[in-house]
């Protein structure tokens, strides 16, 4: 469904590209499916990258997509989060904890028609953007700061035990 999401948004803005991080059994299946939808120019698969490099697609990109069917709350929403990429995730555990309506979007899973939609509204309006950007750069430097997830925990043992 990502890709029938990718091809409503460039049908309204062929200047955009999708950026496919990552490896998996799919791939085959995903490039029949890009061409079909006569996207295969606008979609870049560039397999699994080095984590240095993830981080600067993130950072470079306008948004970032995390279309998961069953996923919980992945490593790589954290980090589209602290890059200040503005997020639009599957609503499913977990992304749904993190993911609120000031940091990002959410869409139903394998709704390509409201994923398509979730996108176009924030990259058609600069100013909104901005703001997930920014809202999910301090999300990731408050909620996730590490020293103080730290000493919940060591707070939480100390009154367990």
């Amino acid at each position: 469904f990502l890709l029938d999401a990718a091809a409503q948004v460039l049908a309204r803005h062929p200047e955009y590209s999708v950026v496919i991080l990552g490896e998996g059994p799919e791939e085959p299946s995903l490039r029949d499916q890009a061409s079909r939808l006569g996207i295969e120019r606008s979609v870049r698969f560039l397999g699994f990258q080095p984590q240095h490099i993830v981080r600067e697609w993130m950072q470079r990109a306008q948004i970032f997509v995390l279309p998961s069917v069953e996923e919980g709350q992945g490593v790589v929403l954290l980090e589209a989060l602290a890059s200040g990429t503005p997020v639009v995730g599957s609503d499913v555990d977990g992304i749904a904890e993190v993911i609120t309506p000031a940091v990002g979007r959410l869409f139903p899973v394998g709704d390509s028609a409201a994923l398509a939609e979730r996108v176009l509204e924030v990259i058609e309006d600069e100013a909104l953007r901005q703001q997930l950007a920014a809202a999910a750069r301090r999300r990731a430097e408050t909620a996730y700061d590490w020293d103080r997830l730290a000493l919940e925990y060591i707070t939480l043992y100390g009154q367990v035990s």
